[in-house]
């Protein structure tokens, strides 16, 4: 059997597929499988994975009778997988020769570590490196780092997705202990994983860029809007939290923490990129989340608050 599985969902790839593939064969460690679920596509992605599957038996080829979405998609490579190891790559993204050896050498040396991600360059559709102002430091590190899971959730993990999804590897050991992707979130399938996961298991994080993650107009990110991510990732945190039992005064801790983070991340940040009325909406998510009526009020002063300074730097100029 394989060491490694290496999963990849695809639904109408054509353009960035074989990119993707030949990043993944060219990896300077070799003992792998490369399992490919396709979810009824309509373009030419069948043919180019056939004509690579003829020249590479490593490379295992699944069509799903219906296109059953992006996280049943991944459940399915999951399904077909023999590793002992485990990662989900996008078929738009491109793995960089030594992603596979350095995850490798970390599980190995570490048994109990169960989820393994690392830096990331993010590249448009052009190949050429962008830079995002809403989280320019996304799912880079500035260092090696391993820790608890537990602890990570509880006391550093931030209130949005801090990992880049395909270059998360999973211990399979551990996935049986987690389960699959659950398939009813539309967007943030991945982080609810990467919470649940680290109950289990040591986390660690590699400061080496070790793949690129296409940003482009095709991409799934791109099909839902802001309240769809914000109300999916408060509900996993909600969930998260009443799995950790924590003790009042932690438990008071954590709460502000996510919910200061969601604010900042999902309403600070997109202030001016949105309406009053969808901001109203935005607000209203945080507001309620948790059920606690002081988390209400201090939603809507600080949204007050921001309505009062926008209106007074517009009167100014």
């Amino acid at each position: 059997m394989p060491k490694v599985t290496i999963g990849m969902p695809t639904y109408n790839s054509q353009k960035f597929l074989e990119q993707a593939i030949v990043s993944v064969l060219s990896q300077t460690y070799q003992d792998f499988e490369l399992v490919i679920c396709d979810n009824c596509s309509s373009d030419d992605t069948e043919r180019i994975i056939n004509l690579y599957s003829e020249k590479d038996s490593r490379i295992r080829f699944f069509k799903n009778p219906e296109n059953l979405g992006l996280f049943e998609n991944c459940n399915q490579c999951i399904r077909h997988s023999s590793g002992e190891y485990i990662n989900i790559m996008h078929s738009d993204d491109v793995m960089l020769p030594r992603n596979i050896e350095v995850k490798v050498e970390i599980f190995e040396k570490y048994p109990n570590v169960g989820l393994v991600g690392s830096s990331i360059e993010v590249i448009d559709g052009e190949n050429n490196p962008v830079t995002w102002d809403l989280n320019p430091d996304w799912s880079k590190y500035k260092q090696d780092i391993i820790e608890s899971g537990r602890d990570w959730l509880i006391n550093k993990i931030s209130a949005n997705n801090p990992i880049c999804f395909p270059y998360v590897f999973l211990r399979k050991s551990v996935l049986n202990k987690s389960g699959l992707f659950n398939s009813k979130y539309a967007f943030v399938g991945d982080f609810d994983m990467w919470l649940r996961v680290a109950l289990h298991c040591d986390v660690y994080f590699i400061q080496e860029t070790l793949g690129k993650y296409r940003w482009h107009q095709n991409n799934i990110s791109h099909q839902y809007n802001i309240l769809t991510e914000l109300t999916e990732i408060a509900q996993i945190w909600d969930e998260l939290i009443n799995q950790l039992n924590l003790p009042s005064e932690q438990l008071l801790s954590m709460e502000q923490r996510i919910f200061k983070g969601l604010f900042d991340y999902f309403i600070v940040k997109n202030f001016h990129r949105y309406d009053l009325n969808y901001l109203l909406k935005m607000t209203q998510v945080l507001a309620f989340w948790r059920k606690e009526e002081p988390r209400i009020l201090v939603a809507v002063e600080l949204l007050g608050q921001m309505i009062m300074d926008k209106n007074k730097i517009l009167t100014d100029t």
